[in-house]
């Protein structure tokens, strides 16, 4: 196994899609009430069960990412794209929903650096900095 397979793409879309997916779950009738007081903006426009479903295909869509590397754009900007939603959806209520933003703003600058640094050669040397 490649040392460097931690800092891979595949890696990345793997995290972004296991979050996703918890997240969808987390919606669902049998984790959530459907009937309980909308906890941010988007909720007020859908019910939980509506939101699970982009959460869960965001969420195949980056697992299939890490066989179909082809796929990580659209993944990624799926993934992120939710994360962001969210993030905005929560500072929108006010009050403290600024605290649950600062997760879902986190993992979306936290992405956009990771996915935007492209790759990255690395080596096992120690650079040697040469005085004047």
């Amino acid at each position: 196994m490649n040392r460097n397979w931690i800092s891979s793409d595949a890696v990345g879309v793997f995290i972004i899609g296991m979050a996703a997916l918890m997240r969808g779950i987390s919606y669902m009738p049998f984790m959530v009430n459907q009937e309980r007081s909308p906890a941010h903006l988007l909720e007020h426009i859908a019910p939980p069960t509506m939101w699970a479903w982009p959460w869960l295909i965001s969420g195949v869509l980056c697992l299939a990412a890490i066989i179909y590397p082809r796929l990580t754009p659209p993944a990624v900007g799926a993934g992120i794209g939710l994360h962001f939603l969210w993030s905005v959806s929560f500072l929108a209520m006010g009050g403290r929903g600024w605290v649950t933003s600062i997760g879902y703003g986190a993992v979306t600058a936290l992405a956009l650096w990771a996915f935007s640094r492209g790759r990255l050669q690395y080596s096992a040397e120690v650079p040697v900095l040469k005085g004047d």
